[in-house]
């Protein structure tokens, strides 16, 4: 029992102590003890010393590096606990730590390509959130009057109020007051579900078609187009550290989601068969954008040259969807706004419209 509650323990910890974020500084402090000379198990084991002089012995990162530092020592599970703990990019980067002696800039780059996620990602929802405070205020007006004050004045005037902006309140009341268990179940699925499905659906289930609009439509899409530029940096980072080609995507599709790995697959068919770049790399992932970036490489390019233009074209990519966030966000804050501004005026007005019929 007391094993249970642990591993229950170490799991919370895990989520709440362990973040992207704090995977990043963890990947910062093994990287410089691998840049010392310091091999996998004596970089873990030095990284696991610095944090538990901080935080003590009891620290989920102690923890992480114990069991990291026992797989690397017994030569089982490596892995999977990097796959486990980690998330994707960040384990391809440890993987990439392990490949490279010396200078371990290329790291700090994948470090680099997850901070900037993590970043556009947070810009995007912030910007969104005194709009979405305003369009909620909005419903809750009409749920309060339409459910609440409207009935009240109508039992005490004895009159109906069916102006307009009433039946608006009423209509929104009743929906929410009926069926808020439905709405409280699409919230949830929308922040949790949505995620778990777009990492398991490929284009090539049954549910494709899903798996086509979430491609298309923002902010969904940008499951997919992170993991374009994900792919990218990271298959041209391998590349330069001399992994082939097979070998750095098996790698990459070790850590990646099941969406990923049905990609994954088409670009390590084509290169098994041998067929031109031109008829497969980025089918179906890559954007427009993206693949006229790099299509000039896919001929007469060298290795180093064509990884590259792999990182390169990752890096503009990032700037591509910040400046598509910016125009996409705009147009949400402007809806959300107005209707809520909108929602908030009908609210107020229909208990304006039910006060002055009692009067009358």
């Amino acid at each position: 029992m007391l094993e249970v509650l642990e591993d229950i323990k170490f799991w919370w910890d895990r989520k709440v102590l362990f973040t992207e974020r704090d995977q990043l500084e963890f990947m910062s402090m093994f990287n410089s003890y691998l840049e010392e000379g310091d091999g996998l198990k004596l970089a873990l084991d030095s990284t696991k010393a610095a944090y538990a002089d901080v935080y003590g012995d009891d620290y989920v990162v102690v923890k992480i590096c114990k069991k990291l530092s026992r797989a690397v020592g017994s030569g089982k599970g490596f892995d999977q606990l990097m796959g486990k703990y980690f998330s994707p990019a960040i384990a391809v980067g440890f993987e990439l730590s392990k490949r490279v002696a010396g200078d371990k800039s290329n790291v700090l780059g994948i470090i680099d390509l997850v901070e900037t996620e993590s970043r556009l990602k947070g810009k995007a929802i912030s910007n969104l959130a005194l709009p979405l405070v305003l369009f909620a205020a909005g419903l809750l007006i009409n749920v309060v009057m339409g459910g609440i004050v409207i009935p009240r004045q109508e039992s005490i005037s004895g009159i109906v109020v069916d102006t307009p902006e009433a039946l608006l309140a009423k209509g929104i009341a009743w929906f929410f007051l009926s069926y808020w268990y439905l709405v409280i179940l699409l919230i949830g699925f929308m922040a949790f579900g949505v995620a778990k499905l777009q990492s398991y659906m490929r284009p090539d289930d049954r549910a494709g078609t899903v798996r086509v609009i979430f491609d298309n439509v923002w902010p969904f899409n940008l499951y997919k187009i992170f993991w374009s530029i994900r792919l990218a940096r990271l298959l041209g980072y391998l590349k330069l550290a001399d992994v082939k080609d097979i070998e750095a995507l098996k790698i990459i599709k070790k850590f990646s989601s099941r969406f990923m790995g049905y990609h994954i697959d088409i670009l390590i068919s084509g290169l098994q068969v041998g067929r031109e770049k031109k008829h497969y790399f980025g089918k179906e992932l890559f954007l427009p954008t993206q693949m006229i970036r790099i299509r000039r490489f896919f001929t007469n390019a060298d290795n180093a040259a064509f990884a590259n233009a792999l990182v390169a074209m990752s890096y503009k990519s990032e700037k591509d969807v910040e400046m598509q966030n910016r125009r996409t966000v705009t147009k949400y804050v402007i809806f959300f706004v107005f209707v809520g501004l909108g929602l908030s005026i009908f609210g107020i007005g229909a208990v304006i419209d039910a006060a002055l019929l009692s009067i009358d």
